[in-house]
């Protein structure tokens, strides 16, 4: 009861109960996001105590949900269920379980489908909503409009390409088509990722899709699961995931996949909420043999170090600003000109088997002897983002019609990429600094 008592004295300016053997947290010196969720709860998400609460808790809502005893939620149910758990969820966290637990793409969460992603994501969101309560306007959010400048060339690039299959799904030329055929378009196509495709199907409220909406549809969606902040919050359990998808590739044992195999892993992961084309520049990052193989281990561990540097929310708004204030632009990207008689040449003399397809290794190859001044990283983001359809094969249409495009993408995201990337380290330098200087201070006190 003294403990109790004496807890319910300690009141802060806003009339909040303050424990006052807590130190007052200071988003500022915050260098490991990871760490400062674990020590700044009174509650530990990691307790075992705490997971068998949520689970019971994850249970009963979701079984009182479905009223008909079918084993599943469809999406308005699950969606009003989940609103009723009191973790502080916000509306963006249930969007963001909804484009995470439909893993078979079918409209039906069931229990087991949940259950593995639910635990730790919901785990994920309360621990940062509490940090985030703490740190109140501290923490950098993402400002939409400046974010578009971010998405739209890739979502620009992916409707140019979309839309003529939209058009030849559209029977009754009306604009339309089903959730069926938007489906079948997306999934044969290397634009979307699962997740996106999950959040575009879950909010549309009728059996059709107009697909004019596309683009801003798309456009929401990144910006939804960008807010989340479930990659910065959650990268232990990202990289323990990614090495396990990893390993069952790894037939051989030798530590090492294919480039398209990672590029899959990551486009599939449950906890990977990056873009296709994100995607693909940080596989850029890759050390690759001369058979297109990397070492997992060691490129999971970079992945951790790109996401904090390019793609955590405090990344992407840097990265935004950058572009709103004009800081990068794509007039500053090398034009080159590349007559379409040039490009054919290039084509027919890298598809070696004449059969009307540059293989990746192929494409590569090619970019790698051309004048174009393409650093190593470029050139693998390159050749992903050329296949557009994901088979691992360019065409002559995809060469010919997107390689200027693509390459102007590619270079301005590199612009972009290493500016953004500058700052966050000249940043995190200053915090650490900032820390060791306090530190310091406080010990001088002491004495």
């Amino acid at each position: 009861m003294g403990t109790e008592f004496e807890y319910t004295r300690t009141i802060d300016d806003d009339g909040q109960v303050v424990d006052p053997f807590v130190p007052k947290f200071d988003i500022t010196k915050v260098i490991n996001f990871q760490k400062e969720i674990d020590q700044s709860q009174k509650v530990r998400v990691e307790s075992p105590r705490f997971i068998r609460t949520l689970r019971k808790a994850l249970y009963e809502v979701f079984y009182e949900s479905d009223k008909d005893h079918s084993g599943y939620l469809d999406y308005n149910e699950f969606k009003e269920s989940f609103k009723k758990l009191s973790y502080g969820l916000n509306d963006n966290d249930i969007y963001t379980l909804i484009a995470l637990a439909d893993e078979d793409d079918d409209g039906k969460i069931t229990w087991e489908e949940f259950v593995p992603i639910g635990i730790e994501a919901i785990k994920t969101f309360y621990a940062r909503n509490k940090l985030m309560q703490k740190s109140k306007d501290a923490v950098k959010e993402l400002d939409k409009d400046a974010m578009e400048k971010v998405y739209y060339p890739e979502i620009n690039k992916a409707w140019e390409i979309l839309e003529k299959e939209f058009k030849k799904q559209d029977i009754h030329q009306d604009g339309k088509v089903t959730l069926f055929q938007l489906k079948k378009v997306l999934r044969k196509s290397n634009l979307v990722t699962p997740k996106e495709l999950n959040a575009i199907v879950r909010n549309c409220d009728l059996d059709t899709y107009e697909y004019s909406f596309f683009k801003q549809d798309l456009f929401n969606v990144r910006f939804e699961l960008s807010k989340s902040r479930i990659l910065e919050s959650n990268m232990d359990l990202v990289q323990k995931s990614l090495v396990e998808e990893c390993e069952k590739f790894d037939t051989t044992r030798n530590g090492k996949i294919h480039i398209t195999q990672m590029n899959d892993i990551l486009k599939n992961s449950k906890f990977i909420l990056l873009s296709p084309f994100q995607i693909h520049t940080v596989l850029g990052q890759a050390e690759i043999d001369e058979k297109r193989y990397l070492n997992y281990r060691k490129f999971v561990f970079k992945v951790k170090e790109m996401i904090n540097s390019l793609f955590s929310v405090e990344a992407l708004s840097e990265s935004a600003e950058l572009i709103k204030q004009g800081k990068v632009s794509e007039e500053e990207v090398k034009q080159t000109y590349i007559s379409n008689l040039d490009l054919f040449k290039i084509f027919k003399e890298y598809d070696r088997n004449m059969n009307g397809f540059l293989e990746l290794d192929e494409y590569m190859l090619c970019l790698k002897d051309q004048d174009l001044d393409l650093s190593s990283q470029e050139i693998v983001s390159l050749s992903l983002v050329a296949d557009t359809d994901g088979n691992g094969q360019i065409d002559y249409e995809e060469f010919m019609k997107h390689f200027r495009e693509v390459l102007d993408m590619v270079r301005f995201q590199t612009l972009v990429n290493t500016q953004t990337a500058e700052i966050m380290e000249r940043r995190i330098e200053e915090r650490v600094k900032k820390a060791k200087d306090e530190e310091e201070k406080r010990q001088e006190e002491d004495l």
